[in-house]
């Protein structure tokens, strides 16, 4: 045994190495030579490696690419993109891993996705006889079927590991060093596994170890038995790989014995879930043992026992008890693998297709070696099915290629871990010939190259034929009826009834007409097919059957562009078929029986059924219809198509089948002539769906060839015509099933630039506006700004997509001189701004054109909802989410949602969506975030999750929102509060946060002890919070107030604990609507009066804030006013008189209040003031009269004299200084104040001196004397007021017939009067 001199000891990481550098041979001796009871102490010199640090940061990436680190994987990121402390919901692994292998997991594109999971489970672990546990299938399996995908207990360096720094003593030998390296890796395993939780501790520990007597400790020998190699960990260092340990998939591996050279599973390791997944590699039946391999299975029975000795084992497979056999089997089998790699890319090796017939029994001889050696997860398996597809694709045997095509479809899927949409594979797969699709197979498997996708789709449809068509379908009302004869039964009546539908069956089934496809495992053929009887027992009898059968089949070689016009292709009839209910015939080519028979021609005869339609391809060639026992159907189509007929509802469907021979002598019309266009196509579409990088353009934006409006394009597809239409209906037929998205919009494109305008052109014009149009500008050199982009996008079916989109010009455009053909048309507008000089100036252009946009789904995303940033259409995409998993989409949407610009104005929208999903997935953080993100927006609070039904403030709360129910039902009401309390907080709405206490509280009650005896406190804390901290109030807070009062003890607790917690801010008007809600209010105990005296204080507050002086509430805005309708009052005098009514009959004694607020205009000039008196003053004082009209000794109580002056002041100026134009309005003014108390003395002072002076006309004065004595039938007067009356009228009268020139005595300016007030 080597030792080491002290002249040069070695590290301990240098004898790693040297340990990592021994073969697996090299290593067996050397454990073999090395024994060890694993009870030895440390040589001595040597201390005990440990970790000090146990707890990492799982945020921190900053190590060091070799510094090994004790962590949890993987990682969890927050949506703000930064690294995460949280656990994913899927659990961790505990990881010892290098610094770089940390960043490289973090960095892995999709990381954290969740473990996928089977709809049931597939296995269970059991006892094996003789090998412990296992696993054992407890269903039918097939290959490619899912069995597992676990995330790990525990990831490790395959390689012993250490935590030890610096140099171990010298002298040790090489059983010493094993001895410290085997106790370092323990040190580092047991500071792994007690990190775990108690649930993946167990499980560890539960694991089997057949390292016993190896020196390896117990943490080490669980590790070594049951670890798989994870082929995607790989650190910086080359052959620096990890091996991770499992706790079902080690049920299955070597550590229980339950190993076999010939494993029916292949396993992976996939970084994205950061999960082992486990795939059936060949059928397993039910009950039967899952087993997996750990050697190079292709290799000898001696070779694969010796890669097995390190680990301690002996297989016991068949295939390693009886080599003989097997070795030259599997030798075989390796050199087909062998074959396959030197071939390079062997999935475009075509070599076999020049002998096909030589070539198919050696492959289906290599394909039985390997499934009677079990080997099928070997590459040269899948490599054999390739070429034997397309070795019977050479041969015409297109089921059979079309079976090997899927199994390899399974078999890939399985053993390279690329789960394919087997759906999506099938569609190409009938799409054409197998042949054909050997290419679609290769663009599907690896990465197609480079495309110029614009430049393709342009040369693709330069020429295309849109009336090119790849079946013939027509429906005929009139067609003569076939004379049916079956033998056997004779003439068949048309419509086809019961009695003869029945018989037809017997006849078929008689001679096995049943159409029954070759049973093989890949292909699923119909349960219940349809029955046919050969063309020899069918005949028709009528003459006109064989005109119309001609008729036919020109018009079916027309759209199948068949030359039909020379040499007319024979119509042969080969058989009738007939489906019965429940009958479908899955996608098939079926083979031709006729020489020189290029396409199939069948004549859908008159019978009473549902269901059955005709696909061809993808495309519904014909459907059923109601009128089907009343008509005939024609579907014609190239043999190399797949047909299918969808189930029989009910009925019969009854058909004559034609094959279309081209006469003998010239080539029949090739598919491959008419398809090649469309196979062009999907190969762009194929290439385009795939790619999503930088040099693909994101969307194509399509010119259209016809001019539509706006208006036309909003409508959708159903606005296109003529070749736009043709060219839509060809590019959605093959681009939709590839999850492409189409939709319209205008282009709009901007031409900017340096203009001018020649001399003469510039006399010519006349008008200014011309300037302004640009009419004779044109473009100075070629220095122009085009800026483009779309307007009015919206999809096919009219649905809004986006307002405004951008687009580039040079690269998302068809056709390729996009911009050359909108500047050849007239610009819809130009403006031209001059900088100054006479002639020359800055124009601009504006050109619109309608275009098809056209995206891959990989864009869709960003177009719809990126680009947009469409609020209504992010939420409307939330609402439909019903998967309990959220997608990376899904993810995204979520926050697109909650960071728009949009959110912060629509916040009930977007937390309504949010929350909605936030409990499908069972996320109580995302909950909280979108309470937290929408609730102080537009101080929403509580309304965000209400319905949309109760938008306005006054809306009411009579329900709890089913999404708090759900919030607190599912997350609990602790891990609700929170968000209850911000949302208490940021509502503004008084009365909806106590309706919402008074609704939770009842909800709470009913619910269980649990539940209640959390939320009743919180209600009960809440209610006093509010009340404490109330908003300005708003209707219907009134309300609220009032009957809290009544419910404590009444108007006294109104005045005395509610009042002084209102804010200071609340507006007169709800003061005043406050006051008599409580005035009104019949359960208040207290006398009339005690309540006009708690509550003038209120009202008086109220006035104090009304707005009835302010220079806007001095007009009237009115518009569309029917004949005769009067016009609506000015702001100040509608507010006067809700205060009016408001005093009258409960505090009359502040009415006088409000005249004076209403007179207080200090900042309003002379003229606002006089409009103030005559629009306000004078209307609201015949208010008064009217509501005292039947109390007039109240009314005599009210001071209203200074008001009355000013009123009368205002009207007699106003009405003096129009003179002969005096109003009416004037005159009626200076009438009513003598109905007031006082008002006839003011209209003695102050009126009548002036009219003794003649400042008014004689027919005003008339009009004055009219006016008086219709007041003076007012019952508010007395009698000394009556006879003051009657002299004044008498008097005006009299100065009215005195001449004009007698004046008593001289009138003083009009400018020195002056108002009382």
């Amino acid at each position: 045994m080597s030792t080491y001199s002290a002249s040069d000891p070695p590290t301990l990481a240098d004898l790693t190495k040297v340990l990592a550098n021994l073969t697996p041979e090299e290593l067996g001796q050397f454990m073999k030579t090395v024994k060890m009871d694993g009870n030895e102490k440390l040589p001595e010199g040597v201390a005990p490696s440990e970790i000090r640090e146990t707890t990492v940061d799982p945020t921190r990436l900053d190590y060091a690419d070799q510094q090994m680190i004790a962590t949890s994987m993987p990682p969890l990121y927050e949506p703000d993109g930064k690294l995460s402390t949280k656990m994913p919901k899927d659990g961790v692994s505990e990881c010892y891993i290098s610094g770089y292998m940390k960043r490289k997991i973090a960095s892995t594109p999709g990381i954290g996705a969740r473990i996928p999971q089977c709809k049931e489970k597939v296995y269970e672990v059991a006892a094996s006889y003789g090998k412990g546990l296992g696993m054992f299938a407890t269903r039918d399996l097939k290959m490619g079927d899912f069995i597992l995908a676990e995330r790990p207990l525990l990831i490790v360096p395959s390689k012993q590991v250490t935590a030890r720094q610096g140099a171990i003593p010298t002298g040790l030998t090489m059983q010493q060093i094993k001895k410290t390296l085997m106790q370092d890796t323990e040190v580092v395993y047991k500071c792994l596994v007690d990190r775990m939780e108690p649930p993946q501790h167990a499980a560890f520990m539960a694991l089997a170890n057949c390292h016993l007597t190896d020196g390896s400790g117990p943490l080490a020998g669980r590790v070594r038995t049951n670890g798989f190699q994870a082929e995607g960990l790989v650190d910086h260092e080359p052959g620096s790989d990890y091996s991770v340990v499992c706790n079902d998939l080690s049920r299955m591996n070597h550590s229980h014995f339950v190993f076999s050279c010939s494993p029916n599973t292949t396993r992976y390791w996939q970084t994205e879930s950061f999960s082992m997944h486990l795939y059936a590699i060949r059928n397993i039946r039910k009950g039967e043992e899952i087993t997996t391999h750990y050697t190079h299975i292709l290799s000898p029975a001696s070779d694969r026992q010796k890669d097995l000795e390190p680990y301690g084992f002996t297989c016991n497979c068949p295939s390693c008890r009886n080599p003989t056999a097997s070795d030259p089997v599997r030798i075989r089998c390796g050199a087909t693998l062998t074959a396959a790699e030197e071939a390079g890319d062997w999935h475009a090796d075509y070599t076999l297709l020049a002998a096909p017939d030589v070539r198919v029994k050696p492959l289906l001889a290599t394909l039985a070696d390997h499934v009677r050696e079990g080997v099928e997860c070997s590459d040269g398996y899948g490599h054999t099915l390739w070429l034997l597809a397309k070795a019977y694709a050479a041969k015409q045997e297109r089921v059979l290629g079309r079976a090997c095509l899927e199994k390899f479809f399974a078999w890939w899927e399985a053993a390279r871990g690329e789960v394919l949409d087997r759906r999506r594979v099938t569609r190409m797969v009938y799409l054409a010939e197998v042949g054909d699709m050997m290419q679609e197979l290769r663009e599907l498997v690896q990465r197609p190259d480079a495309m110029d996708i614009r430049g393709e789709l342009s040369r693709c449809f330069k020429n295309w034929d849109y009336n090119v068509s790849l079946f013939f379908s027509e429906t005929f009302k009139e067609a003569p009826n076939p004379g049916l004869y079956v033998e056997g039964l004779g003439p068949v009546g048309l419509p086809l009834v019961v009695r003869d539908a029945e018989a037809i069956t017997d006849i078929a089934r008689a001679g096995d007409g049943s159409l029954i496809g070759r049973d093989l495992d890949a292909v699923d053929m119909p349960k219940k097919g349809p029955l046919e009887i050969k063309d020899a027992k069918v005949k028709t009898e009528n003459p006109d059957w064989q005109d119309f059968l001609s008729r036919v089949t020109k018009a079916a070689c027309t759209k199948l562009k068949a030359n039909a016009t020379e040499q007319p292709p024979l119509c042969k009839l080969d058989k009738l078929v007939l489906y019965e209910t429940g009958s479908q015939l899955s996608p098939h080519i079926e083979a031709a029986r006729t020489d020189g028979t290029f396409a199939r021609l069948v004549i859908i005869l008159p019978s009473r059924y549902t269901g059955g339609a005709v696909r061809i391809g993808n495309s519904f060639a014909q459907k059923s219809s109601n009128a089907s026992a009343f008509r005939v159907s024609v579907v014609a189509w190239y043999t190399n198509l797949p047909v299918a007929v969808e189930p029989i509802s009910s009925g019969f469907q009854l058909a004559l089948v034609y094959n279309l021979v081209h006469p003998a002598g010239s080539s029949p019309p090739s598919l491959a002539n008419v398809i090649a266009p469309i196979i062009r196509l999907q190969k762009i579409l194929r290439a385009w769906a795939k790619n999503s990088d930088a040099a693909t353009p994101r969307q194509i934006v399509w010119g259209l060839e016809m001019k539509y409006s706006e208006e036309e394009l909003r409508k959708g597809s159903k606005a296109l015509k003529g070749v736009d239409a043709s060219k839509l209906a060809v590019l959605a037929r093959e681009a939709t099933s590839r999850g492409f998205h189409f939709g319209l919009a205008t282009a709009v494109m901007t031409v900017e630039g340096h203009a001018t305008v020649t001399e003469d052109e510039w006399d010519s014009w006349n008008d200014y506006s011309y300037r302004d149009e640009g009419k004779y500008a044109e473009f100075v050199g070629t220095a122009k700004e085009r800026k483009a982009w779309v307007e009015n996008f919206v999809d096919l079916n009219g649905n809004p997509v986006s307002e405004n989109f951008t687009f580039d010009k040079a690269k998302d455009t068809l056709p390729l001189d996009f911009t050359r053909v909108m500047e050849w048309s007239d610009p819809v507008e130009r403006e031209f701004e001059r900088d100054g000089g006479e002639y020359d100036g800055w124009l601009c252009e504006r050109y619109t054109l309608p275009v098809l946009i056209m995206w891959p789904h990989h864009s869709n995303f960003t177009i719809r909802f990126e680009e947009s940033k469409n609020l209504d259409q992010i939420c409307k995409a939330i609402a439909r989410i019903s998967n309990n998993v959220p997608t990376a989409e899904d993810t995204k949407l979520v926050e697109l949602a909650l960071n728009s610009d949009q959110a912060q104005s629509h916040p009930m929208q977007v937390a309504t969506a949010v929350c909605r999903v936030a409990l499908l997935w069972n996320d109580l953080s995302l909950w909280q975030r979108a309470v937290r993100e929408c609730s102080p927006a537009k101080n929403e609070g509580l309304a965000i999750l209400e319905s949309r039904d109760y938008w306005s403030p006054a809306r009411t709360v009579t329900a709890v929102p089913k999404l708090v129910i759900d919030a607190v039902s599912l997350f609990g009401f602790d891990n609700v509060q929170e968000s209850l309390d911000l949302m208490m907080k940021d509502d503004v709405r008084n009365t909806a946060r106590f309706q919402f206490l008074d609704v939770f509280e009842a909800w709470a009650a009913a619910q269980t002890d649990d539940v209640s005896s959390r939320v009743l406190p919180w209600v009960g804390t809440s209610r006093k919070f509010v009340m404490d901290n109330l908003y300005t109030p708003s209707s219907p807070d009134e309300e609220l107030f009032v009957s809290m009062a009544v419910e404590h003890g009444g108007l006294t607790y109104l005045t005395n604990d509610v009042l002084p917690r209102i804010p200071k801010d609340a507006s007169g008007d709800f003061l005043r609507d406050l006051a008599v809600k409580a005035f009104d209010e019949p359960q208040f105990s207290e006398h009339m009066a005690a309540k006009t005296s708690q509550l003038s204080v209120v009202m008086e507050q109220a006035i104090e804030r009304a707005n009835v002086n302010t220079y806007a509430g001095l007009n009237a805005y009115y518009f569309n006013l029917a004949p005769g309708q009067p016009k609506p009052a000015v702001p100040n005098l509608r507010t006067a008189r809700e205060y009016l009514q408001a005093c009258l009959k409960r505090f009359d004694h502040l009415i006088p209040r409000i005249f004076q607020r209403v007179l207080d205009v200090q900042d309003m000039q002379e003229s606002n003031v006089h409009q103030q008196v005559l629009k306000v003053v004078v209307p609201l004082l015949d208010d008064v009269i009217e509501g005292f009209m039947m109390r007039p000794k109240m009314l005599t109580e009210l001071d209203l004299h200074v008001f009355m002056e000013a009123a009368v002041e205002s009207a007699l100026k106003a009405a003096v200084a129009k003179g002969a134009k005096v109003e009416n309005g004037d005159l009626q003014a200076l009438a009513k104040v003598v109905a007031l108390p006082g008002g006839l003395q003011t209209f003695a002072t102050l009126v009548m001196p002036q009219l003794r002076q003649r400042s008014l006309p004689a027919a005003a004065l008339h009009v004055l004397v009219d006016e008086l004595q219709c007041h003076s039938s007012l019952r508010v007067f007395h009698s000394a007021d009556m006879s003051l009356l009657d002299q004044s009228i008498c008097e005006i009268i009299e100065i009215s017939n005195r001449p004009s020139s007698q004046k008593s005595y001289p009138q003083p300016p009009l400018s020195q009067w002056t108002f009382t007030h």
